[in-house]
């Protein structure tokens, strides 16, 4: 069992490999239109009983009242208030399960032309739905299309400047990055390898910051952009709450370590019998893991622990000080600068840098001319890194040494 877990984690870290899989095809045409066709399920889905479930039962009852075979107390005031309460019911059923019905039989179909590119849905051989756009300036990207059970499920969504084409809502995450790569290379891009689709938005919201218009006076929870006589202040924080939060999250690793493993929680517990006897129910069974397994579990809270702590009383400070960039990191009593030449900045690297709630986080790097590289900030917000590469950006481009 543990080594199942074990091999689930491992695995969990390694890229997703892009497959068409049964309801994606490909075909060019003799007169070179590339089409790619989304094939429906192939089963009925919770969509199509939902969908039933909301229209068939109010619509009996709907008709019954409006024919007069299940006539209503109270007279045509009560009736047509009845007809009205019923009928919302039955319009959400029906538009459940028509939707429920094209995921089950329909198809979409995607044309990419020399000069157009043409999305239609069809149901039982007919195009109920058609949308084109010029083939010049397309991008591509992944976008959420709607959640299931808290989770996100994404789509591929295809634009232009006046336009957005969204598709592929109901594919796997493999599926989906076969089709993205597929039209990347259909448009004369080279995709980059990803991870996940998660990893593949972090990487195009890099595009988005690259372009951050600078707010001088710029305020967040974790940033604040201070206006100076000398140039500027950039003072990043980390909020108590997210401390707190990774001190809770060490704290149960570094509890669950110490006391699970019955070896261990018998050397510590034999201090305090009553908490030993309390916690007795705890042992594991001849099916589990050694008594040192958890151990690692323990250190690693602990380290989360210490580090909670030391982002609760941690304070950095960027500035812009006439030709000097300084960096200023403080922990309660304790602090470090560093002070670099302006003129030596030559170029920032922004980077991927983990998730939040599915929200891309970033970090910023400085590389200067001797080679040095300094991480300025990491795991923030696109709005919070945005607006540091845009002011350290004008700083390049002027010449402001």
């Amino acid at each position: 069992m543990f080594k199942n877990l074990l091999q689930a984690i491992a695995d969990s870290s390694r890229p997703i490999e892009p497959r068409q899989g049964k309801r994606l095809f490909k075909e060019e045409l003799p007169n070179g239109d590339l089409v790619f066709t989304i094939k429906g399920q192939g089963r009925p889905g919770l969509l199509i009983i939902f969908g039933l479930m909301f229209s068939v039962i109010p619509g009996i009852m709907f008709f019954a009242i409006l024919f007069g075979i299940a006539p209503v107390e109270g007279g045509p005031s009560s009736t047509l208030f009845t007809l009205l309460f019923l009928l919302p019911f039955i319009l959400i059923g029906a538009g459940t399960f028509s939707s429920g019905l094209f995921l089950w039989l329909g198809s979409t179909q995607l044309t990419l032309g020399p000069n157009d590119l043409h999305l239609q849905h069809q149901l039982f051989g007919k195009i109920f739905r058609l949308k084109s756009l010029p083939r010049a300036g397309l991008e591509v990207h992944f976008k959420e299309s709607h959640r299931n059970n808290d989770r996100p499920v994404f789509k591929l969504s295809i634009s232009n400047n006046s336009k957005d084409l969204g598709i592929g809502g109901s594919l796997k995450e493999a599926e989906l990055l076969w089709l993205y790569q597929e039209l990347k290379g259909a448009l004369g891009e080279e995709p980059a390898p990803v991870m996940s689709i998660a990893e593949a938005m972090a990487e195009g919201g890099i595009g988005a910051i690259e372009e951050t218009v600078s707010s001088p006076n710029y305020h967040s929870k974790n940033l604040h952009f201070t206006r100076t006589t000398s140039g500027w202040d950039a003072r990043f924080r980390t909020t108590t709450a997210m401390s707190v939060v990774v001190i809770v999250f060490g704290s149960i690793f570094l509890i669950t370590g110490l006391l699970v493993g019955n070896a261990t929680r018998s050397f510590l517990l034999d201090f305090v019998p009553a908490i030993r006897d309390a916690l007795s129910s705890f042992g594991s069974s001849g099916d589990g893991p050694p008594d040192w397994f958890f151990l690692p579990f323990a250190l690693a809270g602990l380290a989360v622990v210490i580090y909670g702590f030391f982002l609760l009383g941690f304070r950095k400070t960027i500035s812009r000080v006439n030709s000097r960039l300084i960096i200023d990191r403080r922990w309660t009593l304790f602090f470090t600068n560093e002070i670099f030449q302006l003129s030596e900045l030559q170029d920032l690297k922004i980077k991927a840098n983990g998730h939040v709630n599915n929200v891309p986080r970033y970090r910023l790097n400085a590389i200067f001319k001797n080679g040095k590289v300094v991480k300025l900030i990491s795991f923030a917000s696109t709005q919070d890194i945005g607006q540091l590469h845009a002011h350290l950006r004008t700083e390049i481009k002027d010449g402001s040494r």
